[in-house]
């Protein structure tokens, strides 16, 4: 990128202040550029130091089409997301100023660039519901019709969101397996850049526990780590919250070593 031209940050959405979220802000500061999003959820503090644009604040956070498209499980609400999809393809007529638009979120790449625009697109991952745990999804639905709907739900956006990759000119991902990801699943290759580390590090010695940091949800596969530690001596401290919580403080009843502590501060 040139440092005369004009860039922008498109994040999908602010639900929380979680993983991708956290790189958008780091990235707008840096750069020193604007985050347009399609909404920031009530209770959700953006430092006053980055200028976010919300496109569509009032539609997702008030009324009944706020309740209705509210984020949940996750994220996954499928009227909630496929709606953000659809209006990111029309996203507001500034977004069209900008000659570099850096899309952070898998639902971003959804937005149709002007002409002379380039796109660098940093999905995190591609939808893992779609592509690599999509079994693992479709096996927890116990209802048949329930499950046909889902897959046919599915094979629709798995067209969709592989149509959307032609809009990406350049693709970076977070980790070597994301990169990887990205080569399997879009047939696109992809450059690593490590997201952001906030606070000091230090080192204050070996407290002599395990620690995993992560929203839990599904896709991070912290009820195996759980699993694993049931049999062991060593302690383990799962910090973190989200749909996955309860089934995780009941995976610990019982296991003196394990300490699910809920969500705690960044450092």
């Amino acid at each position: 990128m040139c440092i005369d031209e004009d860039i922008a940050i498109l994040h999908d959405r602010f639900p929380t202040i979680g993983g991708s979220e956290t790189f958008a802000i780091e990235a707008a500061k840096i750069l020193d550029v604007p985050i347009y999003t399609m909404y920031v959820a009530d209770g959700v503090e953006v430092p006053e130091t980055v200028k976010i644009n919300p496109m569509r604040q009032r539609k997702y956070t008030n009324g009944v089409s706020g309740k209705l498209l509210e984020w949940r499980n996750g994220g996954m609400n499928p009227l909630e997301s496929a709606s953000v999809a659809f209006d990111m393809t029309e996203g507001v007529d500034e977004l069209g100023e900008y000659d570099v638009l850096l899309e952070s979120g898998p639902l971003t790449k959804y937005y149709v660039p002007e002409t002379d625009q380039r796109i660098v697109h940093y999905p995190h991952s591609p939808p893992r519901w779609l592509y690599d745990l999509f079994r693992d999804r479709m096996k927890r639905l116990d209802y048949p019709g329930i499950a046909f709907g889902a897959r046919v739900y599915a094979k629709i956006w798995r067209a969709l969101d592989k149509e959307a990759v032609d809009y990406v000119d350049t693709f970076v991902g977070n980790s070597e397996l994301i990169r990887d990801r990205i080569r399997r699943y879009y047939a696109r290759d992809a450059e690593v850049v490590y997201p952001p580390i906030t606070g000091d590090w230090r080192n204050e010695g070996d407290d002599g526990y395990f620690l995993t940091w992560s929203r839990l949800d599904p896709e991070k596969r912290i009820d195996l780590i759980v699993d694993a530690f049931q049999d062991l001596d060593e302690q383990l401290i799962v910090a973190g919250d989200s749909e996955q919580r309860e089934k995780l403080e009941r995976m610990g009843t019982g296991h003196d070593n394990i300490e699910i502590r809920g969500f705690v501060e960044d450092i």
